[in-house]
């Protein structure tokens, strides 16, 4: 158990029978063989302590909105020899919002998100056969794409480098990457969201006006006069550079 956590909790079936059966071969060796199941035990063990520190790295980060490409690079390229991509990708456009990229081609990367874009790739399946078409020995992993409340979903490209790559263990991270790269990407929306320009005051009124109270309403609702809620939706309007209250209130969306 690292940090308080088992490792089969982590979701790798695979290295969690490999542990298992090197620990049950340990307990019936004696001498040279012995020995030899006890390195191969510590080096399995040592993978998992790398892998969870990968994981705290990442959920930290997530929990403080700082994951960025620096992060990224550490936690993954801890891990694996692997050139890995993350993506957030709007559903309908295959516009992608939020991208961070380690060591991956720029150019078969570009490849995959042009064909998926123009023929409208709408199924994991397909999406993954895709990827593997595109780019030799590539794993593909999505998220939120069957999500009818998201309107975005994410994925992870890995592409295989050589033989000796520790591939098993970027799926030990992925659901961690795919929460991390949903956060981010709210976050950068959010930022850079147009309704920053407006006062608090403004966002609030402008909220009303999203649920589709009138000014007198609002008046009411906030205690102050219909004149002030006037100037107020102007000075909306202005700032948002919208011709009238709907538009403003579709900007509060984006």
């Amino acid at each position: 158990m690292f940090y308080g956590e088992p490792y089969w909790a982590l979701g790798s079936s695979d290295l969690h029978a490999e542990v298992s059966g090197l620990i049950r071969s340990f307990s019936n060796e004696k001498g040279i063989t012995r020995r030899t199941h006890m390195a191969m035990l510590i080096e399995k063990s040592n993978e998992l302590e790398v892998v969870l520190q990968s994981i705290q790295q990442i959920k930290q980060a997530t929990s403080g909105a700082s994951f960025n490409e620096v992060l990224f690079n550490k936690s993954v390229g801890s891990i694996t020899k692997k050139e890995v991509a993350l993506l957030r990708v709007e559903k309908k456009t295959w516009h992608v919002d939020f991208q961070l990229n380690l060591s991956f081609p720029p150019s078969l990367l570009s490849a995959f998100l042009s064909v998926a874009k123009e023929f409208n790739f709408n199924s994991e399946a397909d999406i993954k056969a895709l990827g593997r078409s595109l780019c030799s020995n590539t794993d593909i992993d999505i998220q939120d794409l069957n999500n009818a409340d998201s309107k975005y979903f994410t994925v992870v490209a890995a592409r295989r480098t050589s033989s000796q790559c520790n591939c098993h263990l970027i799926e030990l991270i992925m659901p961690y990457l795919h929460s991390a790269c949903s956060a981010a990407s709210r976050i950068q929306r959010k930022s850079s969201s147009p309704i920053n320009v407006l006062t608090s005051r403004e966002r609030e009124v402008l909220n009303w006006i999203s649920s589709g109270k009138t000014n007198g309403e609002i008046s009411m609702i906030l205690g102050i006069s219909p004149n002030t809620v006037k100037n107020h939706v102007a000075s909306i309007l202005g700032k948002l550079n919208a011709p009238n209250r709907l538009a403003a209130t579709a900007l509060t969306r984006l």
